[in-house]
């Protein structure tokens, strides 16, 4: 089991994540079993407490299932909620994945809800063109102002609580600044493209005489 939020890169190793790309318009819908479900979820339940609480099948991710996406998921026709359980086996937090229309090859998910915290938390992926990828391999990532781990630039995937926020990617003095706004209606899983032109001198927080963090 695995705490809910983290603010560091996440890798990408579950085929459900690959399929996020192709669809990142429009709100999740959330079917009346699933809405209705979730507000009898608290933090801390058991998965026998959960089971007590719905007809509906639960299923366990199988191995290597990306941390973002939950421990167990309550499936319901085209939907399933998805539920993280901390180091405990106590519910921390759901999330809802569900097929986009009739595109069974596209999943979108709505923001991830930590059950004991309120806070809501959005998987960010970042795509760059070709220059950039070259200009700034093994880039610094900082997320207002706090340096990621080495990971954030190989695995671009984030998770990102919700409200304003803004992203650098910096090396050797050339970088990008992203500002993002993350609202708690919108998609749980969110764009960020990086492209040359939006590539110039840039110094980060803390940063000494030559740009580089200190």
């Amino acid at each position: 089991m695995r705490p809910a939020m983290r603010r560091k890169a996440i890798l990408p190793v579950l085929p459900l994540l690959l399929l996020l790309a192709s669809c990142l318009s429009g709100a999740v819908r959330w079917p009346r079993w699933a809405a209705d479900l979730s507000t009898r979820l608290e933090c801390g339940m058991k998965i026998d407490e959960i089971k007590g609480l719905t007809d509906k099948e639960i299923r366990p991710f199988g191995s290597g299932a990306h941390p973002w996406v939950g421990d167990y998921r309550v499936h319901g026709g085209r939907s399933d909620l998805s539920l993280m359980f901390d180091e405990s086996e106590r519910l921390q937090s759901i999330a809802l994945s569900q097929v986009d229309g009739w595109r069974i090859m596209s999943v979108r998910l709505s923001p991830r809800r930590d059950l004991c915290s309120g806070q809501l938390s959005f998987l960010l992926r970042y795509q760059r063109t070709a220059a950039v990828a070259q200009a700034l391999d093994g880039a610094d990532v900082f997320l207002d102002g706090q340096k990621l781990d080495p990971d954030a630039w190989r695995a671009p995937l984030l998770e990102v609580p919700v409200g304003v926020h803004e992203l650098l990617f910096v090396k050797n003095g050339l970088g990008i600044s992203k500002k993002v706004d993350l609202k708690p209606d919108d998609r749980g899983e969110q764009q960020l493209e990086l492209t040359e032109q939006e590539l110039g001198p840039l110094v980060v927080p803390g940063a000494d005489s030559s740009g580089q963090p200190k």
